[in-house]
């Protein structure tokens, strides 16, 4: 089975509604919510299209955990409105990384419907929700998980797994993610043919760890042999859910970071870096901090949206580290 056929998203929404509705009969589902009589029967059949709201307000009624899981994905504005089209536009400005063209081509859509899409202007289709998650390779596991964690299609459990599987080999190994956005510049596709001594000059790293990291990468999946070089068939990897993965991520890259400033005046040789302060802040300056920090993410996905098309010369890695001194004082104390 192909790719698309995977993750054709109605058919996992049927698979997840009957996860939710369990031992409980169709008609009773559609009692519970206050729906006509047959009302669940038409959305699990695939004869009338789910709506995000729908979902929504069936998560509420079942005591499913979705608002929650909206706000730790796309933040509070989107867990606050029932409107799918604030999940999916928080979405794509968090993350980023796509050309508004190639989404359209991708969920198979207009330009209009496009832009309806990422201004929020309307509500969206749940199983339009899934088949834009499949791009990112945390998300669309957790939040199948929260609403359906004992899902039984082998085919979506397969392929859930092996996104579960990609995080914790990025968390394991962080340097994976420097190997798979080095297979989309331009010095690896413009190569004839592949060469692990190519990535690892390119990177950095040693022949070990690249051969080491294209195995890995080669039996999850995550890529593949096209010709004679490599192309990746996950694309993104974010570990916005996993806190412990995320940690051991960013602490890899930190000590990376270390490193540039072993020189002899403590400056990076790149010449370049973040200066960092230390300072007393109200209650109202935080928030105010965190809101534009936020805000600052979001605009960096927009560049990097805006980025889509273009020729992919540097691998980038970004680290952004601020919190409260509580932190590292219970850290202590601990």
């Amino acid at each position: 089975m192909g790719k698309e056929e995977q993750f054709d998203g109605q058919r996992l929404v049927r698979h997840v509604l009957c996860e939710i509705r369990g031992e409980v009969t169709q008609k009773e589902m559609s009692t519970r919510l206050g729906y006509r009589f047959n009302q669940w029967h038409k959305w699990e059949s695939g004869q009338k299209v789910l709506m995000w709201a729908d979902l929504m307000r069936i998560a509420d009624t079942m005591g499913l955990p979705l608002t929650d899981a909206v706000c730790v994905l796309a933040g509070p504005a989107a867990a606050a409105g029932e409107n799918g089209g604030f999940f999916m536009r928080d979405i794509f400005r968090k993350f980023g990384g796509y050309n508004l063209s190639q989404v359209q081509k991708k969920m198979r859509v207009s330009k209009t419907t496009m832009h309806r899409l990422v201004t929020a202007q309307q509500d969206v289709p749940v199983e339009f929700v899934f088949e834009f998650l499949t791009g990112f390779s945390s998300l669309l596991p957790y939040l199948v998980g929260v609403l359906a964690p004992q899902i039984q299609d082998p085919v979506f459990r397969e392929e859930m797994a092996r996104m579960r599987s990609q995080l914790r080999l990025e968390s394991e190994f962080p340097w994976l993610s420097a190997i798979e956005a080095y297979l989309e510049t331009a010095e690896y596709t413009q190569l004839k043919r592949h060469s692990d001594r190519a990535i690892a000059t390119g990177l950095g790293l040693s022949m070990a760890e690249v051969r080491q990291g294209l195995s890995l990468l080669s039996e999850n999946k995550t890529i593949e042999r096209s010709g004679d070089k490599y192309v990746l068939n996950l694309k993104r990897i974010d570990l916005e859910a996993d806190i412990v993965g995320s940690a051991k991520f960013a602490r890899y890259w930190t000590e990376k970071a270390l490193h540039r400033y072993s020189t002899a005046d403590g400056v990076p040789l790149s010449r370049r870096g973040w200066s960092s302060r230390v300072f007393p802040v109200s209650e109202t300056a935080r928030d105010e901090l965190r809101k534009l920090t936020q805000s600052f993410v979001g605009e960096m996905a927009n560049i990097l949206l805006q980025d889509g098309k273009r020729e992919k010369s540097k691998v980038q890695v970004f680290l952004l580290h601020f919190f409260d001194h509580q932190e590292f004082k219970n850290r202590v104390e601990s």
